[in-house]
């Protein structure tokens, strides 16, 4: 617990892949009695870096609640004292990529750093958030199929787990830290259906008037790739220099090193493939009908007991219950 007062705070922990860049573009900087730290897209102070450095990624022998503290009090002493303070890091949840192991870890620090803070969660039916981090593997380099992502491993430079998004074990740490009065669960489905009543909502716990949202704020953020995109980027991906594949030779057209252009580059390929594919009719499968079963009936014990813990009517949502 903390031992001196450093404001009242909201800490919104994640998931990745539920709207996190929306809000922290498109909700959090635009309310005058917020101040918003975390992860920002314009502006963002070096010390935030070094401040998510420390939650995240600070070695546990070496992480100290008082010098996060000192951080914090140096760089927001002159802040409104009567401004909520917004900290938005979504892996806070845990770090998917590599097991979520650190998971526990991150929720003990928050306690021990901002005491009795409130929690922001955002979930998402976990078929399809776990297809949402498949497809952001690929566009990072991956050239495992589907199936093995699931169970690749270390060998494979990922280690993605299912029990990521058992959100249900998350939430009950998250209370038994900060009490349930304190820890507000939101579904992802409710920001796609209607962004303006979710921006309500998020506004409502966090205590700050409500905003109303221009056309363009109320926008996606983030599109993933198409079925017929992952397949060919997929086998592309041999091509291209990444953590995932070390062997390739071609520099990803991210980074611009790439000497080819665009149009020949394997990503560009990969896009036009698909782009004839669908064209011709064709469109692929990423996920099979069995595999989301499979996955479906993982999760379904667990949601529904979460189901009944957040209030939240999962089912109604397309949730495995």
């Amino acid at each position: 617990m903390a031992s001196r007062d450093i404001g009242k705070w909201v800490l919104h922990v994640g998931y990745q892949k539920t709207g996190s860049t929306w809000l922290q573009k498109c909700v959090f900087p635009l309310l005058s009695q917020v101040e918003f730290i975390g992860k920002r897209y314009t502006g963002q102070a070096p010390w935030v870096g070094d401040l998510k450095c420390q939650l995240c990624f600070g070695r546990d022998l070496d992480f100290s609640p008082d010098k996060v503290r000192e951080l914090i009090e140096g760089n927001m002493s002159g802040v409104d004292e009567r401004k909520v303070r917004v900290c938005s890091v979504e892996n806070f949840v845990g770090e998917w990529r590599f097991g979520s192991q650190d998971a526990k870890r991150s929720a003990d620090r928050l306690r021990e750093v901002f005491g009795a803070a409130k929690i922001l969660m955002v979930i998402r039916n976990q078929v399809e958030i776990i297809e949402s981090f498949y497809k952001q593997y690929l566009r990072w380099g991956g050239i495992v199929t589907f199936d093995a992502f699931l169970q690749a491993g270390w060998r494979s430079h990922i280690d993605f787990r299912l029990e990521h998004v058992n959100y249900l074990n998350l939430v009950k740490y998250y209370h038994k830290l900060f009490g349930s009065e304190n820890v507000r669960v939101m579904m992802f489905e409710n920001l796609a259906a209607n962004p303006q009543r979710f921006a309500d909502d998020v506004c409502d716990f966090i205590g700050a008037d409500k905003l109303t949202l221009p056309q363009a704020k109320k926008e996606r953020e983030n599109e993933g790739f198409s079925p017929n995109v992952c397949y060919y980027r997929r086998l592309t991906n041999y091509l291209t220099v990444s953590h995932f594949n070390p062997s390739g030779f071609v520099e990803p057209l991210k980074q611009g090193r790439s000497k080819l252009p665009a149009w020949l580059h394997p990503e560009g390929m990969a896009a036009r493939l698909a782009g004839l594919e669908e064209w011709l009719g064709r469109q692929r499968e990423l996920i099979s009908s069995s595999r989301k079963q499979e996955m479906g009936d993982h999760f379904r014990p667990s949601n529904r007991e979460l189901q009944q813990l957040i209030g939240e009517d999962l089912e109604a949502a397309g949730y495995p219950v």
